[in-house]
């Protein structure tokens, strides 16, 4: 038994997250009002900044003045109903963000494992910032904007490729890169995916066409790059409607070709000059 109890305490100190045992010390009427030190590890004292010689026997609103009676009471029906609690909070008295594990050894008693994740909820905050200012100027953009997984699921787009595409902005976030593209790109596009996310070189702007919702295709001048959405790999694609300049092509190059064919059927010289006076154009 004192071996075993040996063990546990040198686990206790050699551990990384912080620990602390208490008890809970109860008023007259029997409800919980603070909870008293019994044990605490070094890392309790590297994370907290409190001094570990100084806590044991003292109770937690003695060292920690600012505890909330709520956390006193969350904490007491771990320590008498035996039901585990984990969560996330901010402690403001130390300055830094800790996750929490509660749970108890005994009735009347609870320990806490507790870890650091300062930093990590600094870069999640970033994160989220840097996201909603993309959405922000995402949101009011003349070209349509996806951001894909690395499956291939959409898990963002603007209001301008629901527009360009025809589906709902609802529908489009239940559709992959599969479910638009035209039959004959589907393996073109799938690959190039696949090599952006995996940080492979390609060419990022290309023509290809998608399927509208009403079945019709439609030719897309895209710009794809590799990004990071919610801490996960992606890949962001820009795509602009390019129908109305293909028809003002086409239209382009038949004008000219009728020209030629009236030009070359005429009997009279004709001569095209240019503002500077060049000849561009002679028969």
């Amino acid at each position: 038994m004192r071996e075993s109890e040996e063990r546990y305490r040198r686990l206790i100190a050699k551990m990384f997250n912080g620990f602390a045992l208490f008890e809970i010390i109860c008023d007259r009427d029997g409800k919980p009002w603070d909870c008293r030190f019994i044990e605490v590890n070094p890392s309790f004292g590297e994370i907290t900044g409190v001094n570990t010689e100084e806590v044991v026997g003292r109770t937690l609103r003695d060292i920690f003045p600012e505890t909330k009676q709520s956390w006193i009471n969350a904490c007491a029906r771990v320590a008498f109903k035996g039901k585990p609690l984990q969560f996330k909070k901010s402690f403001n008295q130390i300055g830094k963000d800790l996750e929490v594990l509660a749970y108890s050894p005994i009735k009347g008693q609870f320990a806490t494992v507790f870890t650091d994740v300062t930093e990590r909820v600094k870069m999640e905050m970033a994160l989220r910032e840097r996201e909603n200012n993309f959405r922000a100027l995402a949101d009011n953009s003349n070209d349509g904007i996806r951001i894909a997984s690395r499956k291939g699921e959409y898990v963002y787009v603007n209001k301008r490729y629901s527009e360009i595409t025809g589906y709902s902005m609802a529908e489009l976030k239940k559709m992959t890169i599969s479910d638009l593209a035209a039959p004959s790109k589907v393996k073109v596009l799938l690959a190039r995916h696949e090599k952006l996310i995996g940080g492979q070189l390609y060419p990022a702007h290309y023509r290809s066409n998608i399927v509208h919702k009403s079945g019709k295709e439609i030719p897309i001048d895209v710009t794809a790059s590799k990004t990071i959405w919610q801490g996960h790999s992606a890949a962001m694609t820009t795509i602009k409607d390019i129908s109305l300049r293909n028809d003002m092509e086409r239209a382009i190059r038949t004008s000219v070709n009728n020209f030629r064919n009236l030009a070359e059927k005429a009997t009279d010289g004709i001569v095209i000059a240019g503002e500077n006076g060049m000849i561009i154009y002679c028969l």
